[in-house]
């Protein structure tokens, strides 16, 4: 067996369409406004499956360079961490349900670190692949504004520590 059913392809689609599968849970899950911490497990469930995916294609080598796929590599690495930085923001919002405030914090810095991470990778994207830096931006701003006002109320009014 070649081409798309070689064991090695099955290997990379197999995790690449379970996180879309999971993907599809997540937005029911926020359109039927469940809660933040649900949220946050089905957000790092997307990044795990992506993750191996990603796993999976880096160990295909010289199969990639010829697949039509090339590109896709650092698309679901793009994906992983962005499902990852989201799991952080949904821990974080449910930390602020159960006034951890400090946790909050913690959990809002990773992600704003992530989408640093994302941004960072999406800008050396190939022409194969391309990615919504927009989204990714929105993302990030978003983080940051939540951030930023976690931070300013943890030190003036809750003084837990962060980390």
């Amino acid at each position: 067996m070649g081409g798309d059913m070689a064991p090695g392809v099955i290997s990379v689609l197999r995790p690449l369409m379970m996180a879309q599968a999971q993907e599809c849970f997540m937005a029911k899950a926020l359109l039927d406004k469940r809660k933040n911490s649900l949220i946050a497990r089905l957000c790092a469930q997307v990044a795990e499956y992506y993750d191996a995916s990603h796993t999976s294609v880096l160990t295909l080598g010289e199969m990639t360079k010829t697949h039509p796929w090339i590109g896709w590599a650092r698309f679901i690495r793009c994906k992983a961490i962005y499902y990852r930085a989201l799991a952080e923001l949904y821990s974080a919002m449910a930390a602020r349900e159960g006034e951890m405030m400090g946790v909050e914090v913690s959990r809002l810095q990773a992600a704003k670190s992530l989408c640093d991470d994302i941004v960072k990778l999406a800008k050396l994207r190939n022409e194969a692949v391309t990615i919504t830096i927009d989204v990714l931006q929105n993302a990030r701003t978003h983080i940051v504004s939540k951030l930023e006002a976690a931070d300013r109320e943890n030190r003036t009014l809750f003084h837990e520590k962060v980390g």
